[in-house]
């Protein structure tokens, strides 16, 4: 089955809170990746609800405290979601994670969402679709405000900033994805992939409802793409080389590979706006309606039963890093080259339970002269 790149895009989603962690070395610090803690509150079966990292449901669940944590994520901007069993209720929070220090939200309150669901499937010549397997699915956030509100004075920000949150799901096997928890609001969902036609679409997402965008990709010819590929497995606790499936392998371009939609996607997206009596915020007083671009800077996969993965991205040398459930990650510099296949394997190692934080302060390292 074919299996493509995948777009992964970090964002904001309704109640945002991002704590970075300062200060010297500590109890608690981790020498690669970053422990992210936090808590549940206002619901009353905090373990029901399941942990999901930029996208990814995750095994651990919040203790009955609603006391969480995440190990040794890798650094950088991530996305933490706590989803009710419902799919309904939910909320996300940024993480910034640095290197070897632990960041803890705080308190996470699910609200009652909407879903965003679909099925992403490839048109070939002969006529025919076949579902695409692996390929990331972006919805993020509109500046627009409900139909049949009327005109307002100004755009309401669904989400927060100028671009609000973003939301991604990978697609399975029959090519169907489905993000959960999403706020109420009005999105632009949107599917990148080297190698085929950007497409998008706007939907708008009530509470307690599941609004539908479906896609269909169409070949494009590949211009400076290669593929990496490789297998994860671990290493210690006498499981030496067997491999990890479901580990998260993520690629960040070098440079911003700006994708502009094509015409007929613009156009569309325009319509299917002022048809529902949509408008699209001013960003040049001379286009208002221009719409807008699709900068992909990342793309990620899953690993398989056999802990392979595969990706096809844009030529140059970039970032590759790897980070699976209980592991330590991983990262390194990896240079693609057009038509060629590069091979980079990971082999992680368990992670250890660090030292207990001070008395008085958990999850947070000490201050300087502590």
């Amino acid at each position: 089955m074919h299996r493509p790149a995948c777009l992964l895009v970090v964002g904001l989603i309704l109640p945002v809170i991002a704590i970075g962690c300062g200060g010297s070395n500590g109890p608690g610090d981790r020498p690669g990746g970053s422990d992210i803690l936090g808590k549940v509150v206002g619901v009353s079966d905090p373990p029901s609800y399941s942990l999901v990292l930029d996208g990814t449901a995750l095994r651990t669940r919040p203790a009955a405290s609603g006391d969480f944590a995440i190990r040794a994520v890798a650094p950088g901007t991530h996305t933490v979601g706590v989803v009710g069993p419902d799919g309904m209720h939910g909320a996300y929070v940024a993480a910034q994670c640095r290197k070897g220090r632990p960041v803890n939200v705080g308190d996470v309150r699910p609200e009652l969402g909407g879903q965003i669901a679909g099925i992403v499937t490839e048109a070939h010549a002969d006529g025919t679709l076949t579902p695409v397997d692996g390929v990331e699915v972006v919805a993020t956030a509109s500046n627009t405000w409900p139909p049949g509100t009327g005109t307002p004075e100004r755009p309401i920000p669904i989400g927060g900033g100028d671009t609000g949150p973003t939301f991604s799901a990978l697609t399975d096997e029959s090519g169907s994805y489905l993000m959960k928890a999403v706020p109420t609001g009005s999105y632009d969902v949107s599917v990148v992939v080297p190698g085929f036609d950007p497409q998008m679409q706007y939907v708008w997402v009530d509470a307690g409802h599941t609004s539908v965008a479906d896609f269909t990709v169409y070949p494009a010819p590949e211009q400076g793409v290669g593929t990496v590929e490789g297998v994860v497995t671990s290493t210690g606790d006498g499981q030496q080389g067997q491999p990890i499936e479901g580990a998260l392998v993520t690629l960040t371009v070098g440079q911003p590979w700006p994708v502009p939609l094509p015409p007929s996607v613009g156009v569309a997206l325009i319509k299917a706006h002022r048809d529902r009596g949509l408008c699209v915020p001013p960003t040049d007083p001379n286009d208002p309606t221009r719409p807008p671009w699709i900068g992909p800077g990342q793309f990620t996969t899953l690993t398989d039963a056999n802990g392979h993965y595969s990706l096809n991205v844009p030529v140059g040398t970039h970032f590759i890093e790897c980070w699976a459930e209980g592991f330590e990650w991983q990262g390194e510099d990896v240079t693609i080259e057009r038509n060629q296949t590069t091979t980079r394997n990971f082999d992680l190692q368990r992670w250890t339970e660090p030292p207990p934080p001070e008395p008085g302060d958990p999850g947070q390292p000490p201050r300087p002269g502590r």
